[in-house]
């Protein structure tokens, strides 16, 4: 089961809803969910190729990123093999509005990110969503 929450800024009125995790339906990594979830053509034949050819990636699920210039936090679908299968292929994400690679980041550093519309520490974690 997948979990989500909404994000608000208390200064500027920011809103954004993430939803993290796997569903249920997300048992295998399927080419289907790859199509699905993964935009950019080049990174969608990669994936599709490893596991065209038996690979299973050791994690697979929505995460949050943040852009370490202008802040804008995303949900991104990250896929991530072992080293023994694919030399430790894993997603990589750029930021749509300054093309900096995004970061990883833990929904409890939210509340410490600034916000990407004013950027003021005033960002709350509100709400509790379970999705499939």
């Amino acid at each position: 089961m997948g979990y989500g929450f909404d994000v608000i800024c208390t200064k500027c009125g920011y809103k954004k809803t993430f939803l993290l995790g796997t569903g249920m339906m997300y048992g295998f990594l399927t080419e289907d969910l790859v199509k699905r979830h993964i935009k950019g053509k080049k990174m969608r034949s990669d994936i599709i190729d490893k596991i065209s050819t038996g690979y299973q990636p050791e994690n697979f699920e929505h995460v949050l990123m943040q852009c370490p210039q202008c802040q804008s936090i995303y949900e991104r679908f990250y896929i991530k093999f072992n080293e023994e299968q694919s030399y430790g292929y894993e997603t990589r994400y750029k930021c749509h509005k300054c093309k900096k690679e995004l970061q990883h980041i833990d929904e409890n550093q939210i509340e410490k990110s600034k916000c990407p519309k004013c950027y003021e520490n005033s960002l709350e974690k509100v709400g509790f969503i379970l999705w499939d």
